[in-house]
């Protein structure tokens, strides 16, 4: 039996002034930053619901002088947008895909109990919009990435980025906070002195050699 299969019916008695709704959470548009960057501290001290929205989409861009690549993004970008949330937030996603190969895509949240980190209910192709609210139990930093076989090709091609789940209490201050992740890529032998766009090598790949690490 797996998370969220679990039914159950209870009656509540109570005096009529003692069961008024509860407070209605308050809804945030998720501020997505690019590293090096990071989205600011969260000072509120109630849980809210966070909507985020990310697009599968591959991007062709410079991986080394004179020398580009076909990225697999989110949103455009590798690694893909840092998010930050607070323990008990709901998680609101948005997800869509404008691959032009027709390639399928998903979002595996390492932060989200249950199968596949929610990615069963977000895999879209090239015109499709699949949406998934998730609450966010447990606090830490996690990854998250597209988990559609063959999941390393996914990873591989640059489809993962962070995600934090800050405890309920926050976290020390500091002067700064910086997104970094290191990154490895695998293609095809670069050709000496000349321009070329590079093409993913899976035996590369399977044999763990990156061609860059980044």
């Amino acid at each position: 039996m797996t998370r969220g299969m679990l039914l159950g019916t209870f009656l509540l008695f109570c005096q009529p002034t003692a069961c008024l709704p509860a407070q209605e959470a308050k809804t945030e548009s998720a501020q997505l930053t690019l590293a090096p960057n990071v989205p600011p501290p969260i000072i509120r001290k109630e849980p809210a619901v966070i909507k985020a929205y990310l697009n599968a989409a591959n991007v062709t861009a410079e991986i080394a002088p004179r020398l580009r690549y076909v990225f697999w993004t989110f949103n455009g970008h590798t690694p893909a947008p840092f998010i930050r949330t607070r323990q008990g937030d709901t998680l609101q996603i948005e997800f869509s895909s404008t691959d032009d190969r027709g390639m399928s895509h998903n979002v595996d949240f390492h932060a989200v109990m249950g199968p596949g980190g929610g990615s069963p209910l977000l895999n879209a192709s090239k015109g499709m919009v699949k949406s998934a609210t998730f609450k966010l139990l447990h606090p830490g930093l996690f990854v998250y990435h597209c988990a559609q076989p063959p999941v390393s090709d996914h990873i591989a091609n640059g489809m993962y980025g962070l995600i934090l789940v800050e405890p309920e209490a926050g976290l020390p201050k500091v002067d700064h906070e910086f997104y970094v992740m290191q990154s490895e890529f695998y293609t095809n032998k670069p050709p000496v002195g000349s321009d070329a766009t590079l093409e993913y090598s899976r035996e590369a790949g399977l044999m763990e050699q990156p061609t860059f690490v980044v």
